[in-house]
């Protein structure tokens, strides 16, 4: 299994943020779902990051490249 760098609180932060449903102690399997879901997919971005982190102008290339991915959803 891959090392996890994002704890469980952020991942479930984020997703009751999007959703303040997920909050409700009835939605728990539906949050633990939807964590395993996006723990991965933030462990790749993570990861991704951490790679081009030490280079300025990949850096800069890959936040616009996210920022660009997001403005477009």
């Amino acid at each position: 299994m891959a090392k996890k760098t994002i704890p469980d609180i952020v991942l479930d932060d984020v997703l009751v943020s999007a959703n303040p449903r997920l909050e409700s102690p009835r939605a728990e399997s539906e949050l633990k779902a939807l964590r395993n879901l996006l723990a991965p997919a933030c462990e790749k971005v993570v990861g991704a990051y951490a790679e081009v982190a030490n280079h300025k102008s990949a850096e800069r290339a890959f936040k616009r490249f996210l920022q660009n991915m997001i403005s477009a959803t």
